[in-house]
């Protein structure tokens, strides 16, 4: 075994330059003959090609070694150490629990999507990937999204984690845009999030919400004074993990750097938004002159606490499905505060209360939300909750959790009825356990249906007799929640689902003997 092996065999994988450092430290040869004879390396040893690093320094390591816990903290402390784009794009990652929607990776890798001097946030994936340091694939209810080939193995865990976080993530950008609307700080209608059709876009920077501003201090204005004013910009990335972390703000730090040295750029407002920090990322944001805000510094503490146990709802929900009815009703008081969020909550919400109602109402051994189910010529479709009821019946729910007053489209229900009916009854009747039981469907709404609707609804229930089929508006389901007997449910239906209207009837439900009021 040469000097190189057993250097590598103690040590691990490192830089080339390392190496070289190494023989001239330890072994007294020059920087000329070390460099020549790490160039030199056995078959035993490796480089990693085809990702240029700065000065030309390549990644060493041991065949034995390649894909291990040895391997990778060393690549990702090599790219670190080089200062790489591909660390910045891994250190998103990683920050991330190791997976984000592809569209979310080209805003938060650092590297802007078409600048000279700077790979593409395409370019760095393609370069990762063709070394197996990542993945891109296509999952089910989530898209196209980069995960770490470190972390595939707990794929199934994170991807619990990942759908709360992206939840709570949309109702957090939905109130900062309206919050920066509210405020002036930007043009109202051009302000863009990244949940729009297209990303929000600042010259050569991607965000998770930008747009135009003018008030005084970002605005310049030509030596004349009847030239046009030249806007600057609010830009806006967020992330609502337990705490970001030194390395995990670099990324950001990187994107506002490589804006602001873009001399025909206007002034940029940066903001970084989170539930917390790690000391020294808050003090590298707070010198990097950035805006290191947290959801309670912009919307107070009940918020903030509001925002944190709807992200742990959801995690817990995820694995257990059940959410008490206390927790709704919570979750409506603390978030109602923020404009706009009890109509996002509602829709995000009916689907867990609404898996609560079923595990109530009906008897059943198995309830799962979110499924997405393939059939063998490739069709797939999603069922909001699945329930296996003891009867022996099948029953998939599509739920519309839609604002007071609320009708679902025509379009919508179309969709429900012609193409995801027709999948989801397709795949049952290839599964082998399946394949024999009762099949029913459901569609569920805290609104109403159109009279078009009602019309296609009833005559396709009527018109079916190799499956159930039904739907039920705001008051049909009342009548399913009333069955669970469960008076605290029965208040948390009228108190953050039902239409205003119905407090009366509330009222007197609710103040009847328990045995009257509901309905078995």
């Amino acid at each position: 075994m040469n000097l190189l092996e057993e250097f590598l065999k103690k040590n691990g994988p490192c830089l080339s330059s390392d190496l070289v450092q190494e023989l001239v430290d330890k072994h007294n040869l020059s920087y000329a003959a070390a460099r020549k004879r790490v160039s030199r390396t056995g078959k035993n040893i490796h480089r990693l090609e085809g990702l240029p690093l700065p000065r030309n320094v390549k990644f060493i390591y041991l065949k034995k070694d390649y894909r291990s816990p040895f391997f990778w903290s060393a690549l990702y402390k090599a790219f670190k150490d080089t200062n790489s784009a591909y660390w910045y794009a891994i250190a998103a990652l990683k920050e991330r629990d190791g997976i984000m929607p592809y569209d979310h990776f080209l805003i938060a890798c650092g590297s802007p999507f078409r600048q000279q001097k700077h790979i593409p946030p395409e370019k760095i994936l393609e370069r990762l990937e063709m070394h197996e340091i990542l993945s891109i694939k296509n999952i089910d209810g989530f898209g196209r999204c980069i995960i770490l080939t470190q972390c595939e193995q707990e794929l199934q865990f994170i991807l619990l984690d990942l759908r709360a976080r992206l939840v709570v993530e949309k109702l957090l950008i939905s109130a900062v845009s309206q919050w920066a609307r509210n405020l002036g700080l930007v043009s109202y209608n051009i302000f863009k999030d990244r949940d729009g059709d297209e990303l929000p876009v600042v010259s050569t920077t991607l965000w998770d919400m930008a747009g135009p501003s003018y008030i005084s201090p970002l605005v310049e204005r030509g030596k004349d004074e009847n030239s046009k004013l030249k806007p600057g910009f609010f830009a806006c990335d967020i992330l609502l993990n337990k705490k970001i972390s030194e390395d995990g703000i670099q990324p950001f730090l990187r994107k506002c750097r490589t804006l602001r040295g873009l001399p025909k750029v206007g002034r940029c407002m940066q903001m970084f938004v989170a539930n917390d920090y790690h000391p020294e990322a808050f003090q590298q944001a707070k010198v990097a002159g950035i805006l290191p805000a947290t959801v309670e510094t912009l919307f107070g503490k009940d918020v903030a606490k509001g925002l944190t146990n709807l992200l742990q709802t959801l995690e817990n929900a995820a694995r257990a499905i059940i959410i008490e009815p206390e927790r709704f009703n919570t979750l409506f008081d603390q978030l109602g505060k923020i404009e706009g969020a009890v109509g996002n909550l509602r829709g995000v919400l009916f689907e867990y209360f609404s898996a609560t109602v079923v595990d109530k109402a009906y008897r059943t051994f198995n309830v799962r939300m979110n499924e997405i189910y393939k059939t063998s010529d490739g069709l797939s479709a999603e069922s909001d909750i699945v329930a296996e009821l003891n009867t022996g019946t099948i029953l998939f729910i599509e739920c519309k959790g839609h604002q007071p007053n609320g009708t679902v489209s025509h379009d919508e229900v179309k969709r429900w009825l012609h193409t995801r009916v027709p999948t989801l009854r397709k795949y049952a009747l290839e599964h082998p356990e399946w394949k024999r039981k009762k099949l029913s469907f459901s569609l569920w709404t805290t609104g109403s249906f159109t009279d078009e609707s009602l019309a296609l609804l009833t005559q396709a229930k009527s018109g079916t007799g190799k499956y159930e089929l039904d739907f039920l508006d705001a008051e049909g389901l009342l009548e399913v929640v009333k069955s669970c007997n469960d008076k605290e449910m029965l208040r948390t239906y009228f108190k953050c689902f039902l239409d205003y209207p119905l407090k009366k009837l509330e009222k007197e439900w609710l103040t009847l003997p328990i045995k009257r009021a509901l309905v078995t």
